[in-house]
């Protein structure tokens, strides 16, 4: 290996590990990947360029480290394992890289961040919008005071998901796995980053975001099969009792719904829609700001952890703080009853070897909700009657 290339180890080619080995294979990053730790058999078969790169695979992290060494670990592995294998590479000398979320417990977030700390190495998690040019300007505008005060935000983010999602492993929907909480939900993983991305431009620094004290909404579950909700109406307040609408669901027709993102500010409305631009329309009918799409890959947060490793930047801007609001509000949400929709609301969509729970006009409801800026029961829509 180049000495000037650093050796990553890469733990769990899952979903989203699986895109890591694409690009950690791509020639495109001053590191080469030494190894992947994965307990899937014959993973060769399903990646060849494993083979193809010679790259060896572990049954365990141990295991790697008894011969082995890494500047950085990439962890991708479900969330209950994320605590004891970041403290496994931390022991052993190496940065990490974990995909969010990073623990389902603030205590276990700050005792990572802790250890990070008094191994003077670094620890830096997935969220991937935190680490966007565009979303970065923007929080400099908001921290510069050039909107002036927050009044509130919403956003409305779905992404369909039904039993091959919620079958191919044993936390996807539980609350606990061995003990271990997981919380999981649309808003604790897959639909987060949107809800996160709005706490994180109303923090005081370009690393931190702003903290969640109050929650209060509508839970419910379509999925009957599900341990947790599927689909999430929710309000979350801010330490200055500024709301925060969050609505989210892994039930429904539409593969996917959203992402649509608003934020009032005093001197306007700073808009987001997937894909689209972010703007910022002037309340005094100004010329609107037009910062562009998103203008980073999504793998920018593993090209500014590298750079960070080499000394040329400051530290990544998703640190575990970073993302400590946003569990927040997962466990706030937590305390809210789940109401089971009947199943006479409720339509099976079988498609492409998958069945999928869709309450009836979920969608529309949705998209109400988020267009008067409200919870559906408090404008007379209500999924279980």
């Amino acid at each position: 290996m180049p000495k000037d290339k650093f050796r990553v180890l890469l733990v769990s080619v899952g979903i989203f590990g699986q895109r890591y080995l694409t690009e950690l294979t791509s020639g495109s990053y001053d590191a080469t990947l030494v190894g992947i730790v994965d307990v899937v058999p014959h993973l060769e078969e399903k990646y060849p360029v494993i083979s193809q790169l010679q790259i060896p695979v572990f049954p365990t992290m141990e295991a790697f480290y008894a011969r082995n060494a890494a500047d950085l670990v990439i962890i991708c592995s479900p969330i209950h394992l994320h605590t004891e294998m970041i403290l496994c590479a931390l022991d052993h000398g190496s940065n990490v890289l974990c995909e969010k979320p990073l623990c389902a417990d603030p205590a276990e977030t700050r005792q990572l961040e802790q250890a990070a700390a008094q191994k003077k190495l670094i620890l830096s998690v997935g969220w991937q919008l935190n680490y966007d040019r565009t979303v970065q300007k923007i929080k400099q505008l908001i921290l510069s005071g050039a909107f002036g005060p927050v009044r509130g935000g919403k956003c409305l983010h779905g992404m369909r998901r039904g039993r091959n999602y919620y079958s191919r492993n044993n936390w996807s929907g539980h609350l606990f796995v061995h003990g271990k909480p997981v919380m999981d939900s649309p808003f604790m993983n897959g639909c987060a980053h949107t809800f996160q991305m709005m706490t994180y431009l109303l923090g005081n620094t370009m690393t931190e975001a702003e903290d969640i004290v109050r929650v209060e909404g509508e839970l419910y579950r379509a999925n009957p099969t599900l341990e947790n909700y599927d689909i999430a109406a929710l309000r979350c307040f801010t330490r200055e009792n500024v709301p925060l609408l969050y609505l989210t669901c892994h039930a429904m027709r539409e593969e996917y719904l959203g992402r649509f993102a608003e934020m009032e500010f005093e001197a306007g409305t700073l808009i987001w829609e997937e894909g689209l631009s972010y703007r910022f329309v002037y309340r005094d009918g100004r010329e609107p700001l037009d910062f562009g799409p998103d203008s980073s890959p999504r793998f920018q947060k593993l090209h500014d952890m590298l750079a960070c490793m080499r000394g040329q930047r400051d530290l990544p801007l998703s640190l575990p703080h970073t993302g400590l609001p946003h569990l927040h509000a997962v466990l706030l949400a937590q305390n809210l009853p789940v109401q089971d929709i009947p199943a006479d609301r409720i339509n099976i969509l079988e498609e492409k070897g998958d069945r999928f729970c869709c309450p009836k006009n979920l969608e529309s409801v949705l998209r109400e909700a988020y267009a008067k800026n409200a919870l559906p029961m408090e404008i007379g829509l209500s999924l279980v009657r």
